[in-house]
């Protein structure tokens, strides 16, 4: 046990030294209606991953919270990426996030007029810091602000309430 902690002392002073750790920084790529299910209609928004790192880093979790036209808050997308992030590279990072039925009636009758619908996606990412050391860092926070096509959101919600392909 005491070797394990001097091992990852000495992993994070190394670390330490060899330059500074940075956070890895997301930013919100996009955001594309994916399909209709019974649970309501998906969305999948994609997130681009900066590792500006000399190691890589290891997504376990991720915690998101989304309002779609600064008012309706959607249930809490929670994934598991479980994928490792390059040094000094970029990795998208796909967020499945689901607007249900009983909530696209007031989304598109608040939007008319608009051709984009804005949205924020705040949450955290749990991840391990090297693959030898496997040290923990939890709870990299990223807020993003993004918009969805409001036409893309009214075309498949005709779908789903016709039951349309």
């Amino acid at each position: 046990m005491i070797g394990r902690a001097l091992l990852i002392l000495v992993a994070v002073l190394s670390l330490m030294t060899a330059g500074c750790i940075s956070q890895p920084t997301v930013e919100l790529y996009g955001a594309r209606v994916s399909g209709i299910s019974p649970a309501g209609l998906g969305v999948t928004m994609s997130m681009k991953v900066r590792n500006a790192n000399s190691f890589d880093v290891y997504v376990r979790d991720v915690r998101a919270d989304v309002v779609i036209a600064n008012r309706y808050r959607l249930p809490t997308v929670q994934i598991s990426p479980n994928a490792w992030l390059p040094a000094d590279g970029n990795t998208m990072v796909v967020v499945p996030v689901v607007i249900p039925w009983q909530m696209l009636t007031p989304l598109i009758a608040t939007t008319v007029g608009s051709t984009t619908i804005p949205y924020t996606m705040r949450g955290a990412a749990n991840v391990v810091a090297t693959r030898a050391m496997r040290i923990d860092l939890n709870d990299y926070t990223f807020d993003q602000d993004g918009k969805l096509y409001r036409n893309e959101i009214v075309a498949a919600a005709g779908r789903g309430f016709l039951g349309g392909p």
